[in-house]
């Protein structure tokens, strides 16, 4: 079986069920557990990276005001690069 996670709290509880051997790729918010972090990305974030809490905010509300995603998926080819 192979899963992929698209929910950070999914991505834990099939680790906490033992099924994390099953788990062949997560979104780019997923971060626990630790083994998670090696698993190709599905998903990627629009918003730059090093914004603090303020500036995240201002852009959500930007971005979510123009109808546009705050995440999109990513290519094929750069989750193959991910893999383990």
């Amino acid at each position: 079986m192979r899963i992929a996670s698209l929910v950070p709290s999914t991505t834990e509880s099939l680790f906490a069920l033992g099924l994390g051997d099953s788990v062949v790729a997560v979104t780019h918010e997923c971060d626990h557990p630790a083994e998670a972090l090696g698993l190709a990305r599905l998903t990627r974030s629009v918003l730059p990276g090093g914004l603090g809490p303020e500036e995240i905010d201002t852009m959500v509300r930007e971005v979510t005001g123009r109808a546009t995603r705050t995440m999109s998926w990513t290519s094929p080819r750069s989750r193959r690069s991910r893999r383990t």
